[in-house]
Order: structure tokens, then C-alpha cells, then sequence
């Protein structure tokens, strides 16, 4: 009976540490974005496409969507249906805001939109090439993306005048270290005024603490074979440590692999001084204002899903070391 509730809980722990890992692999492409929440100031369509130019222009440039929102009524023509959506008005990279935001590069007239209006609207979350009519002017569905907010993304037009009120920027995967840093330098060189709301130092505390699972199954292993050396005779123990060897084995490499592939600790992480007791509750402290004013934004509506495979990651990797150390 011991020997099946430890295969058991084997068991249950390899597969909370899976479900953590892929739900995590969810969020990581979301890394290196930070969004820019201006202060008392919105800017036009032409205001913001100067600005993407200009920074296109520096020797490291940061990819770049400006978007505000209202909310509006849309409907299909065809069947009379109708929704109330946050219409999200954008300039810049559209892609930064939602999958298939490429196509609104080439189409003025275009828009993208979520898929569970979709399907309330059209019968189908399938409905690239349908009309969608937004107060009163009619715009092809180029693509729709997941979200729980109900929204439609479209290109910020002149007659919107000053809509976009919120950006949201994106480094180089080679330069995503104090991407914080480089949005302050960002608003300072477009004569910018804004708060900086990230997300990231979130998805590598989640991506850290991977290495709970190997790490406490390593602790309760080698303190159990310590407890065995004492206990048993000579000949049992070596048995005991054999019959272990391959459980350890695995540990060992499962935590040389996620600390590979996943630990990380961002230079902003670290306090200056280490006197500095007081850097982690300051930190800790940002990061929930940080997530708290993201959820007020429509970008941040639209990306709750990041927060809950966040949660799902961290809870499963919580229970996953708890039943380790069982």
C-alpha cells in the first residue's frame, strides 16, 4: 500500500509539473511588451503614425501600437443581430493588439473581431470576408482572436481626431532585458507623457518557481536516503539508495532542464544594495498596481487570458511541490 500512494503521488506530481509547464509555454511568447498608459494627453491617428516612423528610425527601435477605446454598437445587416463592444481605434503594429492584425496594414476598411461576438453576431467564430457595420459604416472582418472582452479592433481614421490614449511597445527578442527602462527613454524621445505597466517580471516569477517541483523532490529524496543511512543496516541501504537512483537521477535532470530553459532573473529584480530591505515589498507592490491599472485598459481586458494561464501555471506548480514533499 506505501509503495502505491508513492507511485501515485508520483503520478499526480509529474503531471501537475506538465500541466504548469504547458500553460506557462501560453504566456511566454507575451514576454518583452510593455503597455504605456498616457497621462492627461491622447494623440490623433497622424500624431501616432509620425511617431512609429521616427521610431522605426532609431538605431533600436521598439515595435509600437497606439490604440484607444469606445464603446459602440455593431451589427450584421444581413440578419439584423447586433452587440455591444469596446471598439479598440489603433495605429501602428497591429499585431501587438491581437493574431491576424497584419491584415489591417493593407486594409483601411478592415477590422478584427473577438470570437465570442462573432459567433452571437454571425452563428460562426469563422467570419473573414462578413460586414460588420460600426455606427453606421461598414468594415470587412479580416480575422478574429480570443478574448473575454467583447471587442472590435479597427484602424484609427482622421474624423476619430484625438482617440489613442494608450501604446503598447514591444523589444527585439534579443533586447528584452529593462524593457521598463527603454519605454521611460521611449516617452522622454517623443515628448511623451505616461505610466509604464508591465506584465513581464510576472511571467518570470511564474517561470522561476518551476523549479519548486524537481527542487522539493530532491530535498524530500535525499533527506529520506539520509534518514535510511541511519536506520538500516549496510546491506539494506544500498539497496534502498539503488532502488532510488533513477528517481534522483530524473529529479537532477528535470531541474537542470527547467532552470535551462525557464529560471531567469531580470537585472530590475535585483536590489542595488542588499541593505535594501525594504526592495522586495516595494517591488511586490508595483507589480499589483501593474496589474491592477492593465486590467482597466482594453489591451488588458483582452489579455486576462495571460493572468489566468499565469494562475493555473503557479497553483499547479504550488500543488504539484506540496505533494512532493508529502
Amino acid at each position: 500500500m506505501k509503495w502505491t500512494w508513492k507511485a501515485v503521488k508520483l503520478l499526480l506530481v509529474t503531471v501537475l509539473l506538465i500541466t504548469a509547464v504547458r500553460h506557462f509555454d501560453l504566456v511566454r511568447d507575451s514576454r518583452g511588451t510593455v503597455t504605456i498608459v498616457l497621462d492627461g494627453m491622447a494623440l490623433s491617428a497622424a500624431e501616432a503614425e509620425t511617431i512609429c516612423q521616427n521610431e522605426a528610425e532609431q538605431d533600436e527601435p521598439l515595435s509600437v501600437c497606439f490604440f484607444g477605446e469606445q464603446t459602440v454598437q455593431v451589427s450584421c445587416e444581413e440578419n439584423g443581430k447586433n452587440a455591444s463592444v469596446t471598439l479598440i481605434l489603433a495605429a501602428g503594429n497591429f499585431t501587438l493588439l491581437a493574431q491576424g492584425g497584419t491584415a489591417l496594414n493593407w486594409m483601411e476598411d478592415g477590422c478584427l473581431l473577438d470570437q465570442n461576438t462573432a459567433s452571437s453576431i454571425f452563428g460562426t467564430s469563422q467570419t473573414s470576408g462578413q460586414y460588420l457595420w460600426i455606427s453606421g459604416e461598414a468594415y470587412q472582418v479580416c480575422a478574429t482572436f480570443e478574448s473575454e472582452l467583447p471587442a472590435v479592433i479597427r484602424n484609427a481614421a482622421a474624423s476619430d481626431e484625438n482617440a489613442l490614449t494608450q501604446a503598447i511597445l514591444k523589444a527585439s527578442s534579443q533586447d528584452e532585458d529593462n524593457l521598463s527602462g527603454k519605454a521611460e527613454q521611449f516617452l522622454t524621445r517623443h515628448s511623451l507623457s505616461g505610466t509604464v505597466v508591465s506584465t513581464d517580471h510576472l511571467i518570470v516569477l511564474v517561470g522561476d518557481l518551476l523549479l519548486l517541483v524537481p527542487l522539493a523532490l530532491l530535498g524530500r529524496l535525499v533527506g529520506t536516503i539520509m534518514r535510511e543511512r541511519a536506520s538500516r543496516p549496510r546491506r539494506k541501504e544500498d539497496r534502498f539508495v539503488r532502488g532510488n537512483a533513477g528517481l534522483l537521477f530524473i529529479s537532477i535532470f528535470v531541474t537542470i532542464w527547467l532552470a535551462l530553459h525557464y529560471f531567469e532573473i531580470p537585472s530590475d529584480m535585483i536590489p542595488t544594495r542588499w541593505s535594501d530591505f525594504s526592495f522586495w515589498g516595494t517591488w511586490l507592490e508595483e507589480q499589483k498596481k501593474n496589474i491592477l491599472l492593465l486590467l482597466t485598459t482594453p489591451l488588458g481586458k483582452i489579455q486576462t487570458q495571460i493572468l489566468w494561464n499565469c494562475l493555473i501555471s503557479l497553483s499547479a506548480d504550488l500543488a504539484a511541490a506540496f505533494l512532493a514533499l508529502l
